[in-house]
This record gives structure tokens, C-alpha cells and sequence, in this order.
């Protein structure tokens, strides 16, 4: 059985962490919904993108969620005309990066992981092609020294961004609501909860090839329970 699974949490959780051991240990990869956006945006700065520039992350936001998702007539008119010389589907709907996301999957090999779903209608396409998801836990104090260390000054206003709102929102009440397996990556002790497990424990799931103990403990937390609450967008309420 292949794993395919999606991380879910908040910036600085350790997401790409957790996806990019999950992919070493099984000689799968990482596929993010983002990877045109990355090409895109890279393509428009002429360099890779660096994180730790504001002005690039903002870039990041503008092409994938301003102007990819929402296909809005306020993008700069010269980084609209760029981006036409650069991307030959169609933009401005909200399936265009699951849609290449799709694309993508259907070339690579059996092991999947996602670190980077920040939608509802991404989180429930890929449950609907039989990806797990997971929530990636960490205690607050952890949390805020590694984006320190990344050298990441996350504004504020950052995690009521359309993209990161969603997560936002399900770090509120992970720990407390059985709506995501979780997974805990963090020295600090884990809470006790019968849907959180240790990286550790995790990972050898992973390396073993055990498929079926972590699907087992992925469905005491329904994926399409997850998926509905998405849809139901708490966050408006």
C-alpha cells in the first residue's frame, strides 16, 4: 500500500520537516500544491525565492492566492503580463494549483506527501484521491524559536491571510477536538490524547512500511469529518 499523506499546521510547525523524512524513509517525494507557484514566482524574480525576504513571501501570496485563485483585476498589470508569457492554462478559479497538483501526482512515484494545503478545497481533493491527513503538533514555545532561528518575522495579520486561515483555525481547537490525527513533533511532551502520536512512533510506521498501522490510527480521525468542518468554513462564522 502506498502512503500519501497530507501535514497539516501552523507556520513553524515543522511541516516540510516531517514531509521531507516521511519522503526519505520511503524513497517517496514531496509535492506541494505550490510547486508552480514557486516556478512562477522564481521565474518573475529571476532567483530562487528566499523566505526570510518579505517582499518575496508577499510575491508568493500575490501570484498564488491574488492572482492565481482569485484571478483579481488589482494585480500589478506589469507582473500580469509577465506571468501570461509564463503560464499557458487558465487562472483565476479556486482548483488551479489542485488541479497541477493533480497533474503532477499522476507522474510521480507511489509515495506522496504534501506539506503545504492551506485550503478546503485542496484538503478535500486529496482525501478524495485517498490521501491521509495529519496534523503536525508542536507546543507555542517551540513554535516561535524556530521561526526565530529561520529568521522568519511573521506579521500578525499573516495567519488570517486566506492561505493560512484554515490552519490557523485548526490549531485552535486540534489538541481538543478529534478532528485530525496528529503527529507530534516536538521535544517538549505531547498531551495526552488517543489521536496524537510521537514523531518517533511515526516514523517507524514510515520506515517499517507499515501501512496499515497508520492507517488504522489516521481513521479514528475520519478524513472526511475533516473535510466537511473545512467546508463549513468556521473561520466566517
Amino acid at each position: 500500500m502506498a502512503f500519501r499523506l497530507v501535514f497539516l499546521g501552523m507556520l513553524g510547525s515543522g511541516k516540510s520537516h516531517v514531509a521531507r523524512e516521511a519522503a526519505r524513509l520511503t524513497g517517496g517525494v514531496v509535492l506541494p500544491f505550490a510547486k508552480d507557484v514557486y516556478r512562477l514566482t522564481e521565474a518573475v524574480l529571476g532567483r530562487r525565492v528566499d523566505k526570510k525576504i518579505p517582499s518575496d513571501r508577499a510575491l508568493l501570496k500575490t501570484i498564488g492566492t491574488d492572482w492565481g485563485r482569485e484571478g483579481r483585476a488589482d494585480v500589478d498589470p506589469a507582473l500580469q503580463s509577465k506571468l501570461a508569457t509564463l503560464w499557458s492554462e487558465r487562472h483565476g478559479y479556486a482548483d488551479i494549483w489542485v488541479d497541477s497538483f493533480v497533474r503532477y501526482a499522476e507522474a510521480e512515484p507511489a509515495h506522496i506527501f504534501n506539506d503545504d494545503t492551506r485550503f478546503p478545497n485542496e484538503l478535500c481533493r486529496t482525501v478524495g484521491l485517498g490521501f491521509l491527513p495529519f496534523y503536525v503538533g508542536v507546543s507555542e514555545t517551540t513554535r516561535a524559536q524556530r521561526l526565530a532561528l529561520r529568521g522568519e518575522a511573521v506579521a500578525p495579520d499573516a495567519y488570517s491571510h486566506p492561505s493560512e486561515i484554515m490552519n490557523t483555525t485548526l490549531s485552535t481547537i486540534a489538541l481538543d477536538q478529534n478532528l485530525a490525527p496528529i503527529v507530534w513533533n516536538d521535544t517538549a511532551p505531547a498531551p495526552k490524547r488517543d489521536w496524537i502520536v510521537g514523531q518517533e512512533t511515526f516514523f517507524a510506521w514510515l520506515s517499517n512500511g507499515d501501512a496499515e498501522a497508520l492507517a488504522a490510527f489516521a481513521k479514528q480521525s475520519p478524513p472526511q469529518v475533516l473535510c466537511d468542518w473545512a467546508r463549513s468554513e468556521p473561520w466566517k462564522l
